[in-house]
């Protein structure tokens, strides 16, 4: 028995004499996508094979829905929350709809291709595709290494261009902020957003007591998750210290007191994360800026303004919640304008390097 690793694919090839003398392979299957996985699939098969259990007939995989129960148990002890819902929400709307009627070896290529056309025909967009895909195959992957799967089918994901992130140039921060002014109750959260560039779900669920108006210094601790509104973990599964701006920490002031979360309705209902959203884009609109912005886009501007202000990776990484300098260069969009005026500062060290070699 050995393993082969091509094309991104790890395969398992048995080939053995039987007690008989008869020759039995060469067998060859698909082991996964990871060497671990491999790993275990050859193990189980090598068990199986030595205990002649390969060789007896074999019990029929269970049915999608009834393997749910063990996916979910799975995912609830070794991923956050928020991941465990997005994936039992993808299941539930899209997954078992389809397939939870199948037996998990019934899963195959002409069926997964049809949910993606009937997906694309729904107009959802393109990485919503990729996600219910891809948490459908780490189930299966799971089923294979909890033995109830052999193989699983592969998972053609779409090819799509991704938009490049939206922010706001200094200018069109100044006119975002005022347009922000027509709507008082919304101006602090925003103005908070893109002072400090936290996630939505981390601003929602801040908390006044994790404010250190001494400090000026907020300790993100967790997280609320926007398909339930439940509280989790924050984005790295750690808490984070963030320092305060002057506007930051006075955005944070007009609101203070209003109970134990930081921003709440003027009702003092938790806010959702739909609501910001639309308040980024009825702020937009009615500053005039032309772009295509989300909430998230609050964060990019955070990043382009402490990359262009020549803040160092590190603290801009600590500061924001990133583990590694990979996201930072996702997120760092430098403005046209900056770029321009580096330029203007190689031109004119180089025509003052030349004016000085001609007058010496």
């Amino acid at each position: 028995m050995s393993l082969r690793y091509r094309r991104g694919t790890w395969y398992a090839r048995l080939k053995l004499r039987l007690p008989d003398g008869t020759l039995y392979g060469p067998h060859e299957f698909k082991a996964g996508q990871t060497q671990r996985q491999a790993r275990i699939f050859e193990s189980k098969w090598r068990e199986s094979v030595l205990d002649g259990s390969y060789f007896r007939k074999k019990v029929a995989p269970p049915l999608l829905k009834d393997f749910w129960t063990e996916y979910k148990s799975w995912l609830d002890a070794n991923t956050k929350p928020a991941h465990a819902k997005a994936v039992e929400v993808a299941w539930r709307i899209h997954v078992l709809p389809c397939f939870g009627g199948l037996r998990l070896d019934e899963v195959r290529k002409p069926e997964l291709e049809k949910l993606k056309a009937e997906m694309l025909k729904a107009d959802y967009a393109p990485h919503t595709i990729n996600n219910v895909l891809g948490y459908l195959h780490r189930g299966l992957t799971l089923a294979i290494e909890y033995g109830k799967l052999e193989k699983a089918p592969g998972v053609g994901l779409l090819a799509y261009d991704k938009e490049e992130a939206e922010w706001l140039e200094p200018e069109e921060q100044r006119r975002f902020l005022r347009a922000c002014d027509y709507w008082p109750e919304r101006r602090a959260l925003l103005a908070f957003l893109l002072e400090t560039g936290l996630r939505i779900g981390e601003c929602l669920a801040l908390r006044t007591r994790d404010i250190d108006f001494a400090r000026n210094v907020l300790v993100v601790r967790r997280t609320r998750v926007a398909t339930d509104g439940s509280f989790g973990r924050p984005k790295g599964g750690t808490s984070r210290e963030v320092h305060l701006s002057g506007a930051a920490a006075s955005a944070l002031k007009s609101i203070r007191g209003l109970g134990e979360l930081a921003f709440t309705s003027r009702t003092g209902k938790p806010l959702t994360h739909d609501m910001v959203r639309g308040w980024v884009n009825q702020a937009a609109q009615r500053a005039g800026i032309a772009k295509h912005l989300s909430a998230h886009s609050l964060r990019h501007t955070r990043t382009a303004n402490m990359v262009m202000a020549g803040v160092d990776e590190r603290t801009i990484m600590a500061e924001l919640g990133w583990t590694t300098a990979t996201m930072l260069r996702r997120y760092s969009h430098l403005s046209p304008l900056h770029r321009r005026e580096a330029v203007a500062k190689v031109e004119a060290f180089l025509s003052g390097a030349q004016k000085k070699t001609e007058e010496s």
